[in-house]
């Protein structure tokens, strides 16, 4: 622990597109790599990890697994923190389909 009572690990999640089909703040590469590098930055500063987290899913199919997406997102996120020390991943919350 970096201090009494605080934790050493972040979960940070993101998404491509909008979460859940909301179309509010719809993520691209780009912005989630900046988003990234920032909580990277800070935690490796403050000696805590973060897990990097994909949530993405499919627009219509709320909570719904969306594997193009998901592979958009680690071809592009795994090589680029492959060798930070202070990163992991974590490929997918939920993996499976979730029927209505």
């Amino acid at each position: 622990m970096v201090a009494t009572g605080h934790y050493n690990t972040d979960r940070h999640a993101m998404w491509l597109g909008g979460y859940w089909g909301d179309g509010d703040s719809p993520q691209t590469i780009s912005s989630i790599e900046a988003i990234y590098d920032f909580t990277i930055g800070n935690a490796s500063r403050a000696d805590i990890y973060v897990i990097l987290d994909n949530h993405s899913t499919a627009d219509a199919q709320q909570g719904c697994a969306d594997w193009t997406k998901a592979n958009e997102f680690w071809t592009a996120i795994a090589p680029r923190y492959a060798n930070n020390t202070t990163s992991a991943t974590r490929s997918r919350t939920n993996p499976t389909t979730v029927a209505p």
